[in-house]
């Protein structure tokens, strides 16, 4: 995402995924647990300017991560 069009309601960085699961069958039954973990590097942007007497843009410095998680459970009939 170029820095003129940047700010805090979407944060665009560089980003590192890190992913796993595992998965367990049990007779018929299947169990599946996997998570995720989002890490977005610190990016400072400075571009605040005004333009035709608004101000646009914002200076800052935005990072961002997460975790997300899932599980599944299954029956075969």
């Amino acid at each position: 995402m170029p820095a003129s069009t940047l700010g805090p309601d979407l944060p665009q960085g560089d980003r590192l995924f890190y992913a796993f699961g595992v998965g367990y069958k049990i007779g018929k039954v299947t169990i599946d647990i996997a998570g995720m973990y989002v890490y977005q590097k610190d990016r400072t942007v400075s571009n605040f300017r005004v333009e035709g007497g608004n101000p646009v843009g914002q200076n800052g410095t935005w990072s961002a991560n997460g975790w997300a998680a899932g599980m599944d459970i299954g029956y075969k009939f």
